[in-house]
């Protein structure tokens, strides 16, 4: 879906077909790996080091991934909000 989402916002006219900019859709899925990757290695550290600290197994870093999760997929249904009202700004429905 979000693959989709880019295509359809973020093409450049040429004279005959329309073109993806290509550098732009490499960059907004390094930006959607590292809004996964960031959340969900911070919150796994403070939960092993909570475990650790307070001497439980794994409760914490096991809650940890759920937040993360859900953490994650806010941001990134945020950032296709945001692509789409882009693309609802360039291209008005008639």
């Amino acid at each position: 879906m979000l693959i989709t989402v880019i295509q359809k916002s973020y093409k450049k006219s040429t004279s005959e077909h329309l073109q993806i900019n290509n550098w732009y859709i490499v960059r907004l899925l390094g930006e959607v790996g590292f809004t996964i990757a960031i959340p969900l290695v911070v919150l796994i550290l403070t939960g092993r080091w909570l475990d650790v600290k307070l001497g439980t197994k794994v409760v914490f870093t096991l809650l940890a991934m759920p937040c993360a999760l859900i953490i994650s997929s806010l941001a990134i249904y945020k950032k296709i909000k945001t692509i789409s009202q882009i693309d609802d700004q360039k291209n008005p429905k008639k």
